[in-house]
C-alpha cells in the first residue's frame, strides 16, 4: 500500500474527518489566471506626447525623464483585484513599432507637454522597429484596487490587439468581464476522498452494530 494512503487511513481512524477534507482541497486549487484582450485603433486625428526615454526593443524601461511626439495614441484605466504579478502586450499585423507605457493614476494626453507627471509611469516596452515584435512587458507588480492607466502609442494610425493577463480579475479593460475559478480536485484527492468514505460509512456500521 502506498505511503499516502497509509496516511489518510490514518486520518480516517484518528477522527480527523474535517482536516483530511480541508488539505484535499488545497491538493490543487485553480488559480484565477485572467487574459483580457481589446482591440485598439491609433487615429491620425488623435495625437498626443508620451514618456521618454524607450528602452531597447526587448527590454523594459521604469525611468522617464521627458516627453516627446506627438504621436496617435490610446489610453485607458483599469485595476485588478489581486496583487501579484501581471503582464502586458500590445501586437499588431502588420508589425508596426509601437509601445506600452504603463502608469498609476489617469493620463491627461496633450500634443504639448502632458500635465501627468513623469513619475506616474513605470514601465515602458517597445517593439522596434520594422519589422517589429509585439511590445511586451513580461512582469507587471500590480496591487489590487490601485488605479492604472495603459498608454499606448504607435508610429502610425492602425488597428493592433492589447492584452492584459494575469492572476486574478481585471477590471475596467473595454467590455470585458472576468471570471473567478474554483478550487477543483486532483485525481489523487478524489481518489483519497473516496477511501475517506468508504471508511465513515464503515465506522459508522460498527458503531451502530456495537450499540445494540
Amino acid at each position: 500500500m502506498k505511503t499516502s494512503t497509509i496516511w489518510i487511513l490514518r486520518l480516517i481512524l484518528r477522527g480527523s474527518a474535517g482536516a483530511l477534507i480541508l488539505v484535499l482541497l488545497l491538493v490543487n486549487p485553480a488559480m484565477a489566471q485572467n487574459t483580457q484582450s481589446i482591440t485598439v485603433t491609433f487615429s491620425p486625428t488623435a495625437l498626443s506626447e508620451f514618456a521618454v526615454p524607450l528602452p531597447v526593443p526587448g527590454t523594459v524601461g521604469t525611468s522617464f525623464t521627458d516627453y516627446v511626439g506627438p504621436v496617435p495614441y490610446v489610453t485607458g484605466t483599469f485595476y485588478v483585484v489581486t496583487s501579484g504579478k501581471y503582464s502586458a502586450t500590445l501586437s499588431a499585423n502588420p508589425a508596426i513599432q509601437n509601445a506600452i507605457e504603463i502608469l498609476t493614476g489617469v493620463f491627461s494626453p496633450s500634443t504639448s507637454t502632458p500635465t501627468t507627471p513623469l513619475g506616474n509611469f513605470f514601465a515602458v516596452e517597445t517593439g522596434g522597429f520594422g519589422p517589429a515584435s509585439p511590445s511586451t512587458i513580461p512582469s507587471l507588480t500590480l496591487t489590487a484596487g490601485t488605479e492604472y492607466s495603459y498608454l499606448l502609442v504607435s508610429a502610425d494610425p492602425d488597428t493592433e490587439t492589447f492584452t492584459l493577463s494575469g492572476p486574478g480579475c481585471i477590471v475596467g479593460l473595454g467590455s470585458s468581464t472576468c471570471t473567478i475559478s474554483v478550487p477543483t480536485l486532483s485525481p489523487f484527492a478524489i481518489g483519497a476522498l473516496s477511501i475517506l468514505l468508504v471508511g465513515l460509512a464503515a465506522f459508522m456500521m460498527v458503531k451502530r452494530a456495537s450499540a445494540h
